[in-house]
């Protein structure tokens, strides 16, 4: 029953997230065109930290709601693992964008 009440948020959330999570914007990519190879495994290594801190947060938002007492609790803890896989996406766009770019000028 649980599972159900929060499973059209998450997916109302989900959806917009796709919205949302657009990566790295026209500007930001032509920008890291002129990045040396430092630079992009550096801006790499960002997304990479952001993409699994998302991902550790969710993880802990998910279980704090599992376990929560207080709807309040939980649908807080909802709201914030939406939020994390809004984040998460985001961040894997993101680094996929930067790997292109790392790949394309040669850098190993």
């Amino acid at each position: 029953m649980y599972l159900r009440s929060i499973q059209l948020p998450l997916m109302g959330l989900l959806a917009l997230s796709f919205l949302v999570a657009c990566g790295e914007s026209k500007q930001q990519l032509a920008k890291a065109q002129t990045y040396s190879c430092t630079q992009l495994a550096r801006e790499i290594g960002k997304r990479e930290q952001r993409k699994t801190s998302a991902q550790v947060n969710g993880f802990v938002n998910n279980v704090e709601s599992i376990f929560a007492k207080d709807k309040e609790v939980r649908t807080a803890a909802d709201i914030e693992t939406g939020v994390n896989l809004v984040d998460e996406i985001d961040a894997t766009k993101s680094l996929k964008q930067l790997e292109s770019i790392y790949r394309a000028k040669g850098c190993h």
